[in-house]
């Protein structure tokens, strides 16, 4: 009904061309046919035209095919027109002038099926004036670009997948003739549904293949479904047509990402396509507007069955031997070519992914098995992935022994792509401390071998790559130097973080035109730099963790394109007056960097620094320092100096962070001041002038008061007071603050005060939507419980539903054990899914989504975890919430803040979430039956272990939902989500 909203307005309204696009088998045929229908009584003349062309391999034979076919779509045309009045002796040039005479001033509704021609639309629809008003033409086919040409503006419809409802009643009528599985087979039905993935063309092939069969029968049909082909000519047709509009390079393109590409990361793979010599922006586009793929936020996919299609088309070439086709994907395949040696030049693309429950027994590989395959182009073995999975990966890279002479190991010389990790040969009876001297790999374009155990790339004489760009030998720790970059001038990447044993890189890297990101992350034995860098292309550049570096290197020329360096726990004492030169900085950490003894004043001169951290810079605290406040840019947006985890011994207690005046950091919005030993009178005054500040943290100091100024910030949102040991009172708190965070203060007793008290009720009551709720752990006392009965009293209150629980997303912390048992949706697991009830009126008549997570904290050291990036806080773990219906991805990810415990073992927190968060993704929440909720932490200690969910329908509902959580008797902690200020 929406399409006819957009493409049949009644009485006139001009002449509207309308597209219908989409996959094919989706099924854009059937809704024209529907429409057609549905409105054809309501039109003068009506008319229904398959454009479908028919296969013809001769080039001249289709020519006139295609004449042909213009004919006897303009006689259909004609004869609908005329009423079958005779047409066979009209020529070209009579059909166009009957088609321009007796349709203009007709209400004509015309249906172009699968058209893809510019002929075609020129020869029965070449302008709005041929026809009169409130015609209506609908043009359907699986090229968006083209129909967009020709449609009304705004008047395209793109056909979606079903979903799983929809698919399990379309499978039913062809399977069953019922709209519903029968009760012994509804299990077997899902699981057709499923490998379908919403494609009506595919649950229309097998419903018909499992018609009448019995429940045995239907479940062999499905094992065969999944080993097998067969199936495939229930799709093949409509697909067939598509790939015949291709060239040939863009053929070729469609086969790898079936084969290798099927969910990616675009810029990833960009460089990797340009190297098989495709032109993928152009390319990419074909296949996206002939729907053979998807492009949405980044990420390339496409459609399983689809998939299944391209690798069947290049399984097809050579059924019984793999080493004779042209891609390898399936890890049974490769190990198969491996270990017979039966490789051969026909093969250009080789992946080997182990399953996840890969428990195979030793293989004897061949190690000459790559050297037949002389076209080889990329090479993946093992995921390039989590930190967490390397011990695992290495337990399944042991059980591949390779046999034969080290000598005979040969990598071909066309390879573009090598991703192996673990990488080379761990097997081998003397395994390689370098790659083979005689590989001479000119294309070259990326060089990936994380967790190698080489000591360097390559001996010899330096070897020119001039095409490669990525360089990713990350966590190799037994490297011990890096080659001389003279001869690969076009690097863009350079990824050598956790390389342990890596004491000095040749002085070439400091020239490198091209290079954007260098990661020398925890390399704890690099010792030097070169003493001079020209890197005008560097973006990222990070030497965090470089314990026993002592010195940055002075900056030659033009490097205006940094703007993130991190410096992070290295020896650097200061910085070179050159420093000044890298005027696009925007992001500088100094973090734990306890060498630098005063304020680099050269950090004053940096025009675009937008984020600075200063945390646990012991020695900035000695006495006689400068007032840092004074040397700071104007510029800067987050500033943190932070000494939360510097032992107290550390940090003289007569010596405490010089401050003077804030009021020129206008621009400041993140302000981390906590554990620096701040007393009364150390915050001046004029900190209500940071109009623009949101987040203010203060915990860990020794004042008693905070400045009264502090109201004065119209923007704050957010304010943390932890450990404030000596904290008595707290001034008014401006009305924007969204979250307060009050834990541990014992001396805070002016929660008593009457006047305060009124203060926190109107921020409760959410007069002005702002603070929902105050998070405070606070040891038994009246204060807590003042301020929880408070919460109850609004529990209770007419209205508060429509200003608490319809506009805020909340989570508190859980002290009870297990899920409550009101949470009815529960798994053990990271995920959880909740059914939509159908009586839900389109499923908008809830009013919000409670959730319960329980997670686990392990031992807090994981081998590897500390040589890795980490992106954990010092006092808060982050959860990020993905949801998801079966109609696609929900666009409306959270990443909440929760406080960290000091215990290792299992702790609860849950979360309630508003309906309108999810009806604003009304497009994939109309008639969904389910969603799903994806938890994860960020941090590499934290398990998420289970998940329960349940909908809020009523006020009744959220009573219980308080009720179950039981916040009275255990002091529940309660806390808004706020937006987080991302740290890069």
């Amino acid at each position: 009904m929406k399409l006819l909203d957009i493409g049949v307005e009644e009485g006139g309204g001009g002449v509207r061309f309308v597209g219908i696009h989409g996959m094919a088998g989706v099924g854009k045929t059937t809704l024209a046919q529907v429409i057609s229908h549905m409105v054809s009584p309501q039109f003068e003349v009506s008319c229904f035209l398959s454009c479908k062309e028919k296969d013809d391999q001769d080039t001249s034979g289709y020519m006139r095919r295609i004449d042909r076919s213009l004919n006897a779509l303009q006689n259909k045309l004609i004869s609908k027109i005329l009423m079958g009045e005779e047409i066979n002796r009209m020529d070209d040039c009579d059909r166009v002038c009957v088609i321009s005479s007796r349709v203009r001033q007709r209400k004509v509704f015309l249906v172009l099926d699968d058209v893809d021609s510019e002929e075609q639309i020129e020869a029965l629809a070449w302008s709005s004036d041929l026809f009169g008003e409130g015609s209506r033409i609908i043009l359907t086919g699986r090229d968006a670009h083209f129909l967009n040409r020709h449609a009304t503006a705004s008047a395209i419809y793109e056909v979606k997948l079903l979903n799983d409802n929809e698919a399990l009643q379309l499978f039913c009528w062809y399977a069953f003739r019922q709209p519903y599985p029968t009760e012994d087979s509804e299990k077997v039905s899902l699981e057709f549904v499923t490998y379908a993935q919403g494609l009506p063309l595919g649950l229309k092939g097998f419903g018909r293949s499992v018609h009448q069969r019995s429940l045995y029968e239907c479940k062999a049909r499905l094992e065969k479904l999944r080993v097998t082909s067969s199936w495939l000519s229930t799709i093949e047709s409509p697909l067939e047509l598509c790939l015949s509009k291709l060239d040939d390079v863009e053929k070729e393109l469609f086969l790898d990402i079936a084969c290798f590409f099927k969910e990616s990361d675009l810029v990833s793979i960009t460089h990797k396509l340009e190297s098989f010599g495709y032109f993928p922006n152009a390319s990419i586009a074909t296949l996206r507007d002939n729907s053979l793929i998807n492009t949405s936020r980044g990420i390339l996919s496409m459609h399983g069955l689809i998939v299944k299609w391209g690798q069947e088309i290049v399984h097809g070439k050579s059924p019984m031997e793999p080493g004779k086709r042209s891609r390898l994907w399936h890890w049974e395949d490769v190990l198969h070519v491996l270990q017979n040696n039966t490789g051969t030049a026909e093969v250009q693309g080789m992946v080997l992914d182990f399953p996840n429950n890969w428990k195979g027994k030793r293989l004897r590989l061949h190690v000459d098995g790559f050297s037949n395959m002389t076209r080889l182009r990329m090479l993946k073995i093992g995921k390039i992935g989590c930190v967490e999975n390397v011990s695992e990966l290495y337990a399944k890279l042991s059980t591949l022994v390779w046999r034969g002479k080290l000598s005979k190991f040969v990598l071909p010389d066309e390879l573009r792509i090598i991703e192996w990790c673990g990488c080379p040969l761990k097997s081998l009876p003397y395994p390689l401390q370098s790659l083979p001297a005689e590989f001479e790999p000119v294309k070259l374009v990326e060089l990936s071998m994380p967790f190698s155990p080489i000591k360097q790339l390559w001996t010899g004489d330096n070897k020119s790559l001039e095409d490669l760009k990525i360089i990713n030998l990350r966590g190799s720790q037994h490297l011990i130097e890096i080659p001389d970059f003279t001869e690969i001038p076009n690097l863009q990447r350079l990824e050598l973080e956790g390389c342990t044993n890596l004491s000095k890189v040749h002085p070439s890297i400091g020239f490198l035109k091209c290079l954007k990101r260098l990661n020398l992350r925890n390399c704890k034995s690099l010792k030097s730099l070169p003493d001079m860098v020209n890197l005008e292309s560097l973006e990222f550049f990070n030497l965090s963790g470089c314990s026993r570096l002592k010195a940055f290197p002075a900056i030659r020329g033009n490097m205006t394109s940094l703007w993130i360096l991190k410096l992070d726990e290295t020896a650097i004492e200061e910085l070179p007056l050159s420093f000044e030169g890298l005027s696009g900085l925007q992001t500088l950490s100094l973090d734990n960097c306890r060498n630098i003894s005063s304020f680099p004043s050269v950090i004053s001169r940096l025009s675009s620094l937008e984020i600075l951290v200063l945390s646990h810079c012991s020695r900035l605290f000695e006495p006689d320092k400068t007032a840092i406040t004074q040397l700071l840019p104007k510029s800067c947006k987050d500033l943190s100096f932070h000494c939360h985890l510097l032992p107290k011994e550390s940090l003289d207690p007569n010596t405490y962070l010089l401050l003077n005046s804030l009021s020129d950091l206008s621009s400041l919005i993140f302000l981390d001041l906590s554990y620096c030993n701040l007393s009364d009178g150390a915050i001046p005054n004029d900190l209500g002038h940071l109009s623009s500040l949101e987040i203010v943290n203060l915990s860990g100091n020794k004042f008693a008061r905070i400045p009264d100024s502090i109201c004065q910030l119209s923007n704050l949102e957010s304010l943390y007071l932890r450990n404030c040991s000596r904290l008595q009172a707290l001034p008014k708190l401006p009305l924007s603050l969204i979250y307060l965070y009050v834990e541990n203060c014992p001396l805070l007793e002016m929660f008593s005060d009457q006047t305060y008290l009124r203060t926190l009720s109107d921020i409760l009551t959410i007069t002005d939507c702002s603070l929902a709720a105050l998070y405070i752990d606070y040891d038994g006392g009246s204060p807590c419980n003042i301020l929880q009965l408070d919460l109850r009293r609004h529990l209770q209150t007419e209205g508060y539903w429509r200003r608490f629980f319809g506009t805020k997303v909340i989570c508190g912390s859980w002290l009870g054990p297990g899920i409550p048992k009101w949470f009815n949706n529960k798994s053990a697991s990271s995920s959880v899914k909740l059914e939509m009830h159908p009586d839900l009126n389109d499923n908008r008549e809830w009013k919000g989504c409670a959730l319960f997570v329980v997670y686990e904290v392990h031992e807090h050291e994981k081998s590897n975890s500390m040589i890795f990036e980490s992106t954990d806080h010092p006092t808060l773990h982050h959860f990020d919430y993905h949801f998801g219906t079966d109609k696609g991805r929900l666009d409306i990810p959270f990443l909440l803040p929760v406080p960290k415990v000091t215990s290792v073992g299992a702790t609860g927190f849950w979360v309630y979430i508003p309906a309108k968060c999810f009806l604003e993704q009304s497009n994939k929440l109309d008639g969904c039956s389910y969603i799903e909720a994806l938890i994860l932490s960020d941090s590499l200690v934290v398990e998420v272990k289970e998940c329960g969910m349940r909908l809020v329908c009523s006020e009744h509902d959220a009573l219980e939902f308080y009720e179950a959580l039981n916040i009275i008797g255990h002091g529940l902690d309660l806390e808004t989500y706020h937006p987080p200020l991302y740290r890069l």
